[in-house]
């Protein structure tokens, strides 16, 4: 609720009509296989799922960004690539048709402090 109270507001983003989804398999078949997204926006995600459940679901959600313009923005990034190293996070990344793009620092309201956003782009 905090979500669409606060983040979507402050951000504008409201008129784009976020679905916001609380799972615990990364299952996305329950949205249609035709609907492709340009931003995907995991806070904190990832951290509190299993590894192997991390990387199947990336991979589920790096197969509904649209081409080239698709963005994933993943807080926390704990488990994504500082336990994997550079050239093997590359590597996995690239497999599943992403590319590191950068980070940014993100204000908050919902965590009432600042975010690193981890940004990944569809290759």
């Amino acid at each position: 609720m905090a979500a669409f109270r606060y983040e979507l507001p402050s951000q504008g983003l409201l008129h784009k009509r976020p679905l916001i989804v609380r799972g615990e398999d990364m299952d996305l078949a329950k949205f249609s296989s035709e609907v492709v997204y340009d931003l995907i926006y995991a806070s904190a995600v990832f951290l509190h799922i299993p590894d192997k459940l991390m990387w199947v679901g990336l991979k589920r959600l790096a197969s509904r960004l649209k081409p080239i313009q698709g963005w994933i923005f993943v807080s926390h990034n704990v488990k994504l690539c500082s336990r994997l190293g550079g050239q093997e996070c590359t590597r996995k990344l690239a497999s599943l048709g992403l590319e590191y793009a950068g980070k940014h620092t993100h204000d908050s309201l919902l965590f009432n402090h600042y975010e690193i956003l981890f940004e990944f782009r569809r290759s």
